[in-house]
């Protein structure tokens, strides 16, 4: 239902190598404001799943929530609750940091509940607390699909302004609810590319507005983010993201190369085991090379990606493909039955 683009396999490499530099326990990575990868997460999720469920509108007539649900539970779960379940063996059955025990036991029923967030944002954050991002991105699916694909289907130009209105109302309603602007600003630029002038705007930009951009976003990322914590401020950077991932999708410079190249996108596609993992591995690696900071970030990586690519050929890929087999058979366009974008 939808061409693959690794450009998007790419800025998730980016995300996550940004999230591993937030979790290491020096300070040396504080200047590239690594929290952010998660903002980047947000708002290309929300673009790519806005983007893909417009799709299965717009050629079955409607999106199928059943098969939606499915594929979201067949992609994210079985890893989750896999990495959890790691966690409390080495917790409670080996023993291992026995301090994190009492935590982890009242972060528990959160953990497993998926409400992984309330800790993290009670400043009781645990072992596990690294996942409060997932428990934000699985909330907003449950709705989102409902409102924007039932009640508000097929009014692209109302539902550009639902999301923009959504955006701004989350990031004044507290920090339990200010994440989800970062994932309604990916909604808005996937039904902002609905509109032909929208998308001819940013082709007429062409390279030299596609370099501001990036030269704007990296300035934003080093010198501006640092200083400035704010919820506002947090949306703010995820709306130079959305633009940014605008120009990526519309117009090819030397970002698309790199971002396209084999290596990154390799890291793209199990950036999803990389992130549940790494934070099991980053201690291990910072002892082994006696805190030396870019060696023990190395190492955190390059055991991320051989831990994540193992998950992902064993379990995540075969999952997926379940999921989707699963989901087949509920998407029922106007004539015949076709296969599920992947989501």
């Amino acid at each position: 239902m939808t061409n693959y683009i690794p450009e998007l396999d790419g800025i998730r490499a980016i995300a996550v190598l940004l999230v591993v530099t937030a979790h290491m326990h020096t300070h040396f990575w504080d200047v590239a404001s690594g929290g952010l990868g998660v903002y980047i997460f947000f708002v290309l999720s929300g673009y790519l799943i806005t983007s893909l469920a417009l799709k299965e509108e717009a050629e079955t007539g409607r999106l199928s929530f059943t098969a939606f649900y499915i594929r979201r539970v067949f992609r994210i779960f079985p890893l989750y609750y896999l990495i959890l379940a790691v966690y409390c063996v080495l917790i409670f059955g080996v023993g291992m940091s026995p301090e994190k025990r009492p935590q982890m036991s009242a972060n528990m029923p959160y953990y497993l509940t998926y409400f992984q967030e309330v800790p993290f944002f009670r400043g009781t954050l645990g072992t596990f607390g690294h996942s409060w991002s997932l428990g934000i991105e699985e909330k907003f699916y449950l709705l989102w699909p409902v409102v924007a694909f039932s009640i508000f289907r097929s009014r692209d130009k109302l539902r550009w302004w639902l999301a923009c209105g959504l955006a701004l109302l989350a990031v004044f309603s507290g920090v339990f609810v200010a994440p989800y602007a970062s994932i309604l600003a990916g909604c808005a630029l996937a039904f902002a590319f609905r509109n032909v002038h929208m998308r001819s705007a940013v082709e007429r930009a062409g390279r030299t507005g596609a370099y501001v951009c990036f030269a704007i976003l990296f300035l934003v990322q080093l010198l501006v983010m640092p200083h400035w914590d704010s919820n506002l401020s947090k949306f703010l950077y995820s709306t130079v993201v959305a633009c940014n991932l605008a120009f990526v999708l519309l117009v090819r410079t030397s970002a698309n190369r790199m971002l396209m190249s084999r290596p990154v996108v390799f890291i793209g596609k199990i950036s999803y085991g990389i992130y549940l993992v790494h934070h099991l591995i980053l201690n291990f690696a910072e002892k082994a090379m006696h805190q030396r900071v870019i060696l023990s970030y190395l190492l955190t990586v390059i055991l991320s990606i051989v831990v994540a690519y193992v998950l992902h050929i064993a379990i995540e890929k075969p999952l997926i493909r379940t999921g989707r087999s699963l989901s087949a058979k509920f998407v029922f366009p106007s004539s015949s039955r076709r296969s599920p974008a992947s989501a």
